[in-house]
């Protein structure tokens, strides 16, 4: 059987899972990966090494953490009211419509965490309180403008992952990144037209009379616990960069595991300090953490979703899926098809935008190191990679987003599916024009 069935196989059986079964999207993931291990072939010990490997991994355990430390944020700065405060901000300097409920996931947006739209959802729940949108609608716009940034912003994992991918094509993150750049704008532009409704009536907003300046700083202050993220993550990362690089053990494994953890530390601390800093800053006392452990189950399904994740991930990667994708449509003259199709399929399968860039780009650069429109092909790589992960079923940030919304799929996927087919359409055009302009 042709992997690219098994790869389809797969897909449906997981979505199949998810959509009517309602299964929790770890334990759907786990039976994806058993299922991969079973059409590939994979002997079974060889399978449960590669499953406890990436289970206590480096990565796992930072993503986990990462994911945990997120959630636990937005619980505490929703439970003080720190989430509101941020809310009546923003609309004193950007009003109480669409750019208000657009802004909130965006600003949010640009802090790289898994999972990451469940800390701007309860922004948009409280933004567009007045507002008569439907909880699928409420989901794709914050699913949407929270991903914004991906396509150019240099601190997402995805990026630094592609930063490395086109270093062996011979091209610098930001000479691409100046060219993807503008699909940033044409998704803001995408998600306006087709996300709000075009009768949305706004409910009427009084800036308070203070001068713009003041209620700038108004938002920068009530908003510092982001700032303390994006500030402390920016400041450490170089530094983390470096010293990852000096890493070096006899060890391959735990050299990877090392470099991983100086790659994850930066972000793990900053959300620490942030935490700390809403506790201080809204007198909260260390039960309210407590509770959240306890009385919430929010931390133990996460758990259980990022074991999917990596697990799935893992025998992805090990089983060779992918590869055996790409030699298919190389056998069949369709070069074009491993550009697109590959980080299509692998983005849509994990819903991670570092998986689809570390499977596919691998098999995508031997196909264009030596063409002279290798940047064009990097960009709408990346862009039907981006694309898949946007609308992916396993996409951590849809899955707590819908939940969070209590919005069913089929009702979220009307919105997110034609913004996607616009986005990706557009991302062909500009693949096009980058041609005729000899990139």
């Amino acid at each position: 059987m042709p992997a690219i069935i098994k790869l389809a196989i797969i897909l449906l059986v997981i979505i199949l899972l998810l959509l009517k079964l309602r299964v929790n999207l770890g334990l759907a993931l786990l039976a994806g990966a058993a299922l991969t291990g079973l059409l590939f072939q994979m002997p079974p010990g060889e399978f449960f090494d590669i499953l406890l490997r990436v289970a206590v991994s480096a990565n796992a355990l930072c993503f986990l953490l990462l994911v945990i430390f997120v959630v636990l944020l937005s619980h505490l700065m929703e439970k003080s009211g720190h989430l509101k405060h941020i809310v009546e901000r923003v609309g004193d300097v950007m009003g109480s419509g669409r750019r208000r409920l657009a802004t909130l996931p965006a600003i949010i947006g640009m802090l790289p965490m898994p999972g990451g739209a469940i800390f701007s959802a309860p922004m948009v729940r409280e933004a567009s309180s007045r507002l008569d949108l439907d909880p699928a609608r409420k989901t794709a716009i914050n699913h949407w403008f929270r991903h914004i940034w991906e396509f150019c912003w240099p601190l997402y994992p995805g990026v630094l992952a592609y930063q490395e991918q086109l270093g062996k094509m011979n091209l610098t993150l930001a000479r691409v990144i100046g060219f993807q750049f503008p699909l940033t704008l044409f998704m803001v532009l995408v998600g306006f037209l087709l996300l709000f409704p075009h009768g949305l009536r706004k409910p009427p907003h009084q800036p308070l009379s203070r001068a713009w300046a003041e209620r700038i700083w108004r938002l920068f202050v009530v908003g510092m616990p982001i700032v303390i993220v994006v500030a402390i993550f920016a400041g450490l990362q170089p530094a983390a960069n470096m010293l990852k690089s000096d890493v070096s053990l006899e060890s391959e494994m735990w050299t990877a595991q090392l470099k991983t953890l100086c790659a994850r530390l930066p972000l793990l601390i900053a959300l620490l300090v942030s935490i700390a800093y809403v506790l201080v800053a809204n007198k909260m006392s260390p039960r309210d953490v407590v509770d959240f452990f306890i009385k919430r189950s929010s931390a133990w399904k996460m758990s259980l979703m990022v074991l999917g994740i990596v697990a799935f991930g893992g025998i992805i990667s090990h089983s060779d899926a992918a590869r055996e994708a790409a030699d298919f449509f190389r056998l069949h003259g369709m070069e074009m098809f491993v550009i697109v199709g590959v980080p299509f399929i692998i983005g849509l399968i994990t819903g991670i935008t570092v998986a689809f860039v570390s499977i596919s780009f691998p098999l995508i650069i031997p196909l264009v190191i030596d063409d002279p429109h290798k940047l064009a092909y990097a960009v709408l790589a990346y862009c039907a990679g981006f694309v898949a992960v946007m609308v992916s079923p396993a996409h951590l940030c849809l899955v707590l987003g819908r939940g969070y919304f209590r919005a069913g799929v089929i009702p979220t996927y009307r919105y997110l599916i034609p913004s996607s087919a616009v986005l990706m359409g557009v991302g062909v055009a500009w693949y096009f024009l980058l041609r005729l302009l000899g990139v």
